[in-house]
C-alpha cells in the first residue's frame, strides 16, 4: 500500500460504500434479523431515523429487551435481566446500545471537519488476514475511536471504541462483514462485538430497508 493522507483514505472509504451523494439520501433504516447473546439467539428489529433517532427491540421470550434514543434522551427495558420496568437513560448510557449501533445515521466521516471530528492515520495493522489502515478519530466531544480500513477494498472492517460495562469503561472491538449492496450502498449484514478475544454479541441481518417511513413516536417511551 502506498502512503495515503487522511482525506484520501476517507474519500476512498466513502466511495467504496456508495459515495457521499448516495449516502446523504438515506433518511431512515429499518432492519431485522438474529441477535446472539449469552449463548442464546433472539430475533431483533432496529429503527434508525435522521438525524439521531435509534431503537432496538430484541425478542427475548417473556420479557423483551428494548432500548431507544429520541435525539435528546434514552430509555431501556432490560429484558436480559428479567426487568420489565422502563428506565430513563442519560449521558453515555443513553448512547450505548447492545449491538454497538451509532445513534447518528450519518457516518462521522461525512463532512467530518464541519462536525469537528479530527482523523489521524496511526499505523498499518492486520484484521484477520487483511492488511488495514488504522485511523484514530477524535470526536468533537473528545471521545476517541479507532477505525480499520481494508487496504485493498477500503471497506471498514473493525471499529474500536470505549463502552461502559458493569460500571467500567472497556474497549470493544466491533467487526463488520457480509457486505451487501442495497440501493447502491454497501452495507455490512453481520456485526460481531468482542472484548479482547471474547465474543459479546453477534447481530446477523436478514432484512434491511432504506428510507422507509418511521414515525418519531416510535422512539418515545
Amino acid at each position: 500500500m502506498k502512503a495515503q493522507t487522511e482525506d484520501e483514505v476517507i474519500e476512498r472509504y466513502l466511495e467504496s460504500i456508495g459515495g457521499i451523494t448516495q449516502l446523504k439520501t438515506v433518511s431512515s433504516v429499518f432492519s431485522e434479523g438474529k441477535f446472539q447473546y449469552q449463548g442464546n439467539e433472539f430475533p431483533f428489529k432496529t429503527y434508525a431515523k435522521s438525524p439521531g433517532f435509534y431503537k432496538i427491540e430484541i425478542g427475548k421470550p417473556a420479557t423483551p429487551f428494548v432500548q431507544s434514543y429520541d435525539g435528546r434522551a434514552g430509555w431501556r427495558i432490560d429484558g436480559f435481566n428479567n426487568n420489565s420496568k422502563l428506565v430513563l437513560l442519560k449521558g453515555g448510557a443513553a448512547l450505548s446500545f447492545p449491538n454497538g449501533a451509532e445513534v447518528e445515521l450519518e457516518s462521522p466521516f461525512i463532512d467530518y471537519r464541519k462536525k469537528g471530528n479530527i482523523p489521524e492515520l496511526v499505523s498499518k495493522e492486520k484484521v484477520g488476514d487483511r492488511e488495514c489502515l488504522k485511523m484514530k478519530l477524535t470526536r468533537k466531544s473528545g471521545k476517541i475511536e479507532y477505525y480499520f480500513f481494508d487496504g485493498i477494498t477500503a471497506h471498514l472492517l473493525l471499529k474500536q471504541s470505549q463502552v461502559k460495562m458493569a460500571g467500567k469503561l472497556v474497549w470493544v472491538d466491533t467487526y463488520f462483514s457480509d457486505f451487501r449492496k442495497i440501493e447502491n450502498l454497501l452495507i455490512p449484514f453481520k456485526t460481531e462485538r468482542k472484548v479482547k478475544d471474547e465474543v459479546i454479541s453477534v447481530a446477523t441481518t436478514d432484512k434491511l430497508e432504506l428510507n422507509t417511513e418511521i414515525a418519531e413516536s416510535q422512539f418515545l417511551p
